[in-house]
Parts: structure tokens; C-alpha cells; sequence
């Protein structure tokens, strides 16, 4: 779908341009929620980081709200680490989109190999350095970024899910779509930032892809992102290009503009 010579939408909505300018005005407020998230050690392999899961939880909750949500809420299933989820309607006849990426992050492992605290965020060369500031609270923040670029004006239904237990693998899945299946439902999944979901192989996040294409299988599926060789999600100094997270914010702003057809 591409926009026409004068740079208008091919669906009504936001043209190119505008909708430029409107992704680089909720840029700040995407950065700082990312920053905000990363500080949060949500740590789903160490039990003793539960109460730093939950606080995660409930601040992206609160972000989601902040965005224009008004269905919003903290949950589980089973013994499940908690997850978002919020909802909003779109226009009649527009289609539903799923947005998934989650809040949990790996252990940050050795101190020492890290040139700053893995959990205070520190920009150095344009790149933002901290557990977490690629995979996936970026993906969180992407999300956010294209919900605040639409703001009243959303051009198709938006449900957000945010797991908190992806880095283990997801052990809950099978309950937690079982029991908010119609929450879940929708016409279009986005994952957002899919290059090193795509790399993990049977990790990541391919667990909820597989099991909601065997759950929903008309829904479309499209795993979205840029690669960034640089990123070393997982490793010491994990860190996220801040050029290439605008790319991803404006990216996903169109792709629901262009969705509202």
C-alpha cells in the first residue's frame, strides 16, 4: 500500500507527511516510557524479581491508558507471570489488530561486562544502552508511539497484548489463550521488533505465534521490525539505535493507518 504522488493516504487518515510529524512529536514521550520501563528489572527467570514483574505490569498498564486505551487491565492464567491487556474499538468495518510484544527481560548476567548498569538507561552514539531497551521493551514503546501518533482518531480496532513471561518460554501460553480467547481475537497480529524474534527459532516469541495460528488460523500474521546486527539482546551491553526506533514507531503508525481501510 503506498501513498499517491501528493503524499495523501490511500485510505483516508493522517497523510505521509503529517503523519511524519506526528510520530517525531510522541517520540520524546515513547523514549521516556522506554527509559521509565527499562529501570524496572522485570526479571522473569529469577523468582525473586516477581514484585519487579508486577510493577512492570502495572506501569505498562498505565502507559496503555495514558495512550488512549479505555479498556485496560493486569492479568494472569494459572500460574502465569502477570500480562497486559488492553482494547479499544474501531470505526465500523475497520478490522482488528492484535499488538503483542512483552515485558519481561533476561538476566542481565555479569555486572562487570556491562559498561553501564544494565537497568539505568545511558545513550552513547546514538544508541540507548540497557536490559531491555530491545528486546521488547522497545517493542512496548513502538506500540505505544503509534497509539499516541492516531490519538482520537485511531483508524482501526487495537487490542495490546504485553506477556510477561516470554523469556522463559512462555510455560503458561496454552492457559492464558484459553482463558482470554475473546480478548484475543482479532484480524491482524503485529509483533513488534520481529528481527530477533525471528532469530530465536523455537524461542521468542514463535511459541504465541504458532499456538494463536492454531487458535485463530484466518488471522493474518505479520512480525514487524528492522534488523540491527548491533542490538546483542540477551548479552551484556544490550542497547537499541535510536534512528532505527523511530523507523520502527513511523512504520507501525502507517501499517495501522493503512489497515483502516
Amino acid at each position: 500500500m503506498t501513498s499517491d504522488q501528493t503524499g495523501t493516504a490511500p485510505f483516508g487518515g493522517l497523510p505521509d507527511a503529517s503523519l511524519s510529524d506526528a510520530v517525531r512529536q510522541v517520540l520524546p514521550s515513547a523514549r521516556a516510557d522506554l527509559e521509565r520501563l527499562v529501570r524496572i528489572p522485570s526479571v522473569s527467570a529469577d523468582p525473586d524479581a516477581a514484585p519487579h514483574l508486577w510493577a512492570s505490569a502495572w506501569e505498562v498498564a498505565a502507559l496503555l491508558r495514558r495512550a488512549g486505551l479505555p479498556e485496560v487491565d493486569v492479568v494472569t492464567a494459572a500460574a502465569s507471570r502477570p500480562a497486559v491487556l488492553g482494547r479499544r474499538p474501531g470505526p465500523p468495518g475497520t478490522p482488528h489488530v492484535l499488538l503483542y510484544a512483552h515485558h519481561d527481560v533476561q538476566p542481565p548476567g555479569d555486572a562487570a561486562d556491562w559498561d553501564s548498569d544494565p537497568f539505568t538507561p545511558a545513550e552513547r552514539d546514538g544508541r540507548l544502552y540497557g536490559r531491555g531497551t530491545a528486546d521488547d521493551k522497545a517493542g512496548v514503546a513502538v506500540h505505544l508511539a503509534a497509539l499516541r501518533t492516531h490519538a482520537d482518531v485511531l483508524p482501526v480496532g487495537v487490542t495490546v497484548l504485553v506477556e510477561g513471561e516470554e523469556e522463559i518460554g512462555s510455560p503458561a501460553l496454552g492457559d492464558f489463550l484459553g482463558a482470554y480467547r475473546d480478548w484475543l481475537r482479532a484480524d491482524v497480529v503485529v509483533f513488534a521488533w520481529g528481527e530477533p524474534a525471528v532469530r530465536a527459532g523455537a524461542g521468542g516469541s514463535i511459541p504465541f505465534v504458532t499456538a494463536y495460528a492454531g487458535l485463530f488460523p484466518d488471522a493474518e500474521i505479520l512480525i514487524t521490525g528492522v534488523e540491527d546486527p548491533d542490538t546483542r539482546a540477551h548479552g551484556a551491553n544490550e542497547s537499541l539505535h535510536l534512528a532505527t526506533f523511530e523507523r520502527a514507531c513511523l512504520a507501525e503508525a502507517l501499517l495501522l493507518r493503512d489497515l483502516g481501510v
